[in-house]
């Protein structure tokens, strides 16, 4: 996926994305967006160990707001079917 085919379908969800509506693919810190997604899975593991329920919903909500969480799941897709030449579907019953 190019950076603009990526910015383009980040636009028409309308969520997670810079101000501006553009987003360049090859700038992206991927780095510092993981390790944000990894802090935010550890804080949602240790608020599960400690059974604060509440403080685990809070933190799934602001996990599927996350940019970086919505970055590094679609550069994860992109990877994923960068090989096959096409998407992958399950097969219907």
């Amino acid at each position: 996926m190019t950076g603009h085919a990526f910015a383009l379908a980040m636009a028409a969800l309308g969520v997670n994305g810079p101000e501006d509506g553009r987003l360049n693919w090859d700038t992206v810190n991927w780095r510092a967006q993981e390790d944000n997604v990894r802090r935010l899975r550890q804080r949602i593991f240790k608020a599960t160990q400690d059974g604060d329920w509440a403080k685990v919903r809070s933190l799934q909500k602001l996990m599927l707001r996350s940019r970086a969480n919505t970055l590094t799941s679609v550069r994860r897709v992109t990877q994923i079917n960068a090989g096959s030449g096409q998407l992958r579907r399950r097969p219907t019953p």
